[in-house]
């Protein structure tokens, strides 16, 4: 993708003012739990590793995925707010829906679950995770206290694990408009890549380039890194400035619609097509 995304900035240069492509279909994906994802474009073809699973995860309605190894399990989050705990030993553990408790110092998550058969203590810490077994850097730290019979002492273990994210996001995008500021008014149409396997933001803001890692949170939330950018003489500054800004402004909320990704922060909101 990154090769497509400099021939993209290529064309913006030779032609500012031309037609954006056109709009890819949509699809709608819908989970076990009834929930209707937004509408998004096909994500292209060229998704490897983790991705695969997380589009598998995502059309099968789960929001967070988590593994652990020595004992191995695994731990959905699905968008109805239901855990599913798994243990290579063959438990299952399937829980009512539940609301966090979050810590108020910290980016922690406790989860209190009891079912009919059993007790568990969820804890989802941000803090980046070395997956044990391949060697994946995952978003959050989670620990596990579970019981199964009441005159046992509780298990307890750990591992790592990553809110999903959309697979729609994982494209070339040029910006339509921004605060209600069209593309025309950049002398160059400013571009995006959003590369969900790398969790990398590579943007060409219409004077230069620029990039930022990120990580997806809970309710369709991409939390960017702050990039410091040094100025550069170009037609229009304050445009490229204020895309900068809104881009790095830690909290994105994404959504689709009509087929455009539209990214919502603090520092207003942005209209985006898919560029190929």
């Amino acid at each position: 993708m990154i090769n497509r995304f400099f021939y993209f900035i290529l064309l913006s240069m030779m032609f500012s003012c031309s037609t954006p492509p056109e709009e890819q279909s949509a699809q709608n994906t819908e989970n076990s739990e009834n929930f209707k994802a937004d509408s998004f474009p096909d994500p292209p073809q060229d998704l490897e590793g983790p991705a695969e699973t997380w589009i598998r995860k995502w059309d099968e309605g789960v929001n967070f995925f988590a593994t652990g190894n020595e004992p191995f399990w695994s731990l959905d989050l699905t968008f109805g707010e239901r855990f599913i705990f798994e243990t290579a030993e063959g438990l299952v553990i399937n829980t009512p829906p539940v609301e966090a408790i979050r810590a108020m110092d910290a980016d922690v998550r406790l989860y209190k679950l009891k079912t009919d058969s059993a007790m568990m203590d969820i804890t989802l810490s941000r803090n980046e995770c070395m997956d044990s077994m391949n060697g994946q850097q995952r978003d959050f730290t989670v620990r596990i206290r579970y019981q199964t019979n009441p005159e046992q002492e509780f298990t307890e273990v750990s591992g790592c694990g990553n809110f999903i994210p959309n697979p729609g996001l994982h494209n070339i995008w040029a910006l339509d408009s921004i605060n209600s500021t069209g593309k025309s008014s950049f002398s160059r149409t400013p571009y995006m890549e959003v590369n969900i396997t790398q969790k990398q933001l590579l943007v060409y803001d219409g004077c230069k380039e620029f990039s930022t890692g990120f990580y997806i949170d809970k309710d369709n939330k991409l939390v960017t890194r702050r990039v410091e950018i040094q100025a550069e003489e170009c037609k229009d500054p304050g445009n490229a400035e204020m895309l900068r800004s809104h881009l790095s402004s830690s909290q994105l909320q994404y959504s689709f619609e009509n087929n455009r990704l539209v990214l919502i922060s603090r520092n207003g909101k942005s209209v985006w097509r898919a560029a190929d």
